[in-house]
């Protein structure tokens, strides 16, 4: 098996990387941590134009640099689409290495499924930190600038943060300079630089988009991104994590046993949306969100990302399936 828990075990047999989830401040971490490798010549490129013109990926994968290096050719969007050009390079002669990145993919996905299985492969799933991880990356960032946290601001961080990596880093460096001379974080630091607001307007975003309001939706959107804290990618990110915790619960799971634990607030919105969200709508949910993310990328310049991303959240507020 090639699905790996953490990015420390990638190595140089594996030929074709796939990093994938919903973090997308995880997957850009882990896919720098993988190029910062000696002796790579990184080419990067998309998804659609590799089923446009195969011959990038094998030009890059088959040969090495004038300079010198490995070819090292990063594909972001991965999807099924690609698995018959990963295939063929993997049956290949070919020496260079191949990185895929991409959003949440189902256990049903052909390109995960080829990644997990093939000897050659490596995939690594990047969600939410759990409770102890981001704890965890909370001391470390901390201890880092030569600070430390008293333990009521670490919970309270942990309870605020880790829905995206890049976020989370994000905040944490706010701390830190908000923190200036002083060495220890205490929660009233923490509440005045990672304030309720942005949490409660996320919190409010999966309410309203998760529970049948879609004037609701739409307005935490627009709030969201008119802050200029958040794009709409980041925001379909958040809302495929909420999508996460719908399906554990659909799948027979507690809110109880939930890591990290959901405050209060999105425990109480979990429990009124569980009966609305069974498996097969979770499923169709993530599929719609993972193509608005898509047409925001391919068509942002073009159309504006909240008309784009606003259509998306009209269906899932409205659909009763």
């Amino acid at each position: 098996m090639a699905k790996i828990k953490a990015a420390q075990e990638i190595n140089d047999s594996h030929r074709l990387i796939l990093i994938y989830g919903a973090d997308e401040g995880q997957v850009q971490e882990i896919l720098a941590g993988v190029l910062a490798r000696e002796g790579l010549a990184v080419t990067k490129t998309s998804a659609k134009d590799v089923r446009d013109s195969p011959g990038i990926f094998f030009d890059t994968v088959g040969s090495n640099s004038l300079f010198g290096g490995r070819g090292c050719i990063v594909v972001s969007d991965g999807d099924g689409h690609l698995v018959k050009t990963a295939d063929e390079f993997l049956n290949s002669t070919a020496n260079g290495l191949a990185v895929i990145t991409a959003s949440a993919l189902g256990p049903d996905s052909s390109l995960r499924k080829l990644a997990e299985t093939h000897e050659s492969c490596a995939a690594l799933a990047c969600y939410a930190d759990d409770e102890r991880a981001l704890s965890r990356l909370i001391a470390d960032t901390l201890r880092a600038g030569g600070k430390r946290a008293a333990p009521d601001a670490l919970e309270y961080l942990a309870s605020h943060l880790g829905a995206d990596r890049m976020v989370t880093k994000s905040e944490l460096q706010k701390l830190l300079v908000y923190m200036g001379d002083d060495q220890t974080l205490t929660a009233d630091m923490a509440r005045n630089v990672v304030g309720d607001s942005g949490a409660a307007s996320l919190d409010k975003l999966n309410a309203a988009a998760f529970g049948q309001d879609a004037a609701g939706a739409v307005t935490a959107m627009e709030r969201l991104l008119s802050s200029g804290e958040y794009n709409a990618v980041a925001l379909v990110r958040i809302m495929l994590n909420h999508l996460e915790k719908l399906a554990f619960l659909a799948d027979g799971g507690a809110i109880e046993s939930m890591r990290p634990k959901p405050n209060f607030r999105v425990a109480d919105v979990l429990r009124s949306q569980a009966r609305l969200w069974p498996g097969s709508r979770v499923i169709w949910a993530i599929q719609l969100l993972l193509d608005a993310e898509l047409q925001v990328k391919k068509l942002g310049s073009e159309v504006p990302e909240n008309v784009l991303l606003g259509r998306a959240l009209l269906q899932l507020a409205t659909h009763k399936g």
